[in-house]
């Protein structure tokens, strides 16, 4: 079996185990979030029948679900984030989220990919099925059975017993992780923010999401920031960063500028901490408080984002975007004045 072959079937049963697990949760807690929502990567890879999808809401027992809950193809990377019935009320404007039209453009509606109108559950029983026939197939020692059993090596091990010793891995090194942090912040009088873990729920959705179900690319289940006063103090504890740590990236917006449309920028390193990759981000007291003062001009315009059709933004949408952006960047642009040396 070619490694290519194996690839696929790999990641197209972890999607599944993901999807199944997940949808186990959602009905877990679906007094409490009776709705979904399609959430598709919205870049020039995505099938256009799952595009069409992405911004749709349904109640968690629509009929719908049953044949169009993802993964709806080999390699599909949209999900599904559960809502409160007001988040799905608030999403749900002209045209949109319980409205929203699901036809193609040339007038057919959104499918699966042939042969993936199944629910998440029945699929990962097929899944299970068909492994247990391959198996079976094989005789002890054969290459396909050596392959399968690889495989099957992998499969048991995602999400549950791999992300739990991540997570178990995660939270030996954090201690150690946050009094280094702290010890650095201490020296240039600084402030050191040291949260919790990432919640796995989040980690999960950004594994599935982001990262193409590739657990090893994660980076922020251990995360921390610095803040001091001046930018000339960011780029000090940046370099001290890297000689109290092994770096794996980064990215210094305080050296070379980084043009974005709402103006916002940060330092940030993803570093190599005792065998785990954490997540440091260096601020200047006023970059921190702007990004505090802004954080409710970026939800509204992510809501926006989110609620256009198709990714199709109408001419008010845009219009409204634009100037939240012009807001945000007037309110970077003061802290940007405001911590310079």
């Amino acid at each position: 079996m070619p490694s290519y072959r194996l690839d696929n079937i790999f990641r197209t049963n972890l999607q599944a185990n993901y999807q199944a697990g997940h949808w186990e949760q959602y009905e877990r807690n679906q007094d409490a979030r009776p709705y979904l929502m399609y959430d598709a990567i919205n870049d020039s890879r995505v099938r256009p029948s799952h595009l069409a999808l992405d911004g749709k809401i349904c109640r968690i027992d629509d009929p719908q679900l049953r044949t169009h809950a993802p993964p709806n193809g080999y390699r599909c990377r949209y999900g599904l984030i559960s809502l409160t019935e007001k988040q799905a009320l608030a999403r749900s404007g002209d045209g949109t989220g319980l409205n929203k039209s699901t036809v193609l453009p040339d007038g057919t509606p959104a499918q699966p990919d042939k042969g993936w109108a199944y629910s998440p559950r029945d699929r990962l029983q097929g899944v299970e099925q068909a492994l247990a026939k391959r198996q079976a197939q094989y005789p002890k020692g054969h290459e396909g059975g050596m392959l399968l059993s690889a495989l099957e090596t992998k499969l048991s091990q995602y999400p549950s017993m791999e992300l739990d010793a991540l997570y178990r891995r995660a939270e030996q090194i954090k201690p150690d992780f946050d009094r280094k942090i702290k010890s650095i912040a201490e020296a240039v009088n600084g402030v050191a923010i040291t949260p919790s873990l990432k919640s796995k729920e989040r980690a999960e959705a950004k594994i599935n999401i982001d990262l193409g179900g590739d657990i090893s690319k994660i980076r922020d289940i251990v995360r921390a920031s610095i803040i001091v006063d001046t930018s000339e103090r960011v780029n000090q504890v940046y370099l001290m960063l890297l000689d109290n740590f092994v770096l794996h990236a980064s990215r210094n917006g305080y050296l070379t500028p980084i043009h974005s449309s709402d103006g916002y920028f940060d330092a940030k390193l993803d570093v190599n901490f005792s065998g785990f990759f954490a997540e440091i981000q260096l601020h200047t007291q006023a970059m921190w408080q702007a990004k505090e003062a802004a954080h409710d001009l970026y939800e509204q315009r992510q809501a926006l984002l989110r609620a256009a059709v198709s990714s199709v933004l109408l001419p008010e949408q845009k219009k409204r975007i634009a100037d939240i952006n012009k807001q945000m960047r007037e309110i970077y642009r003061k802290a940007a004045a405001n911590g310079r040396n």
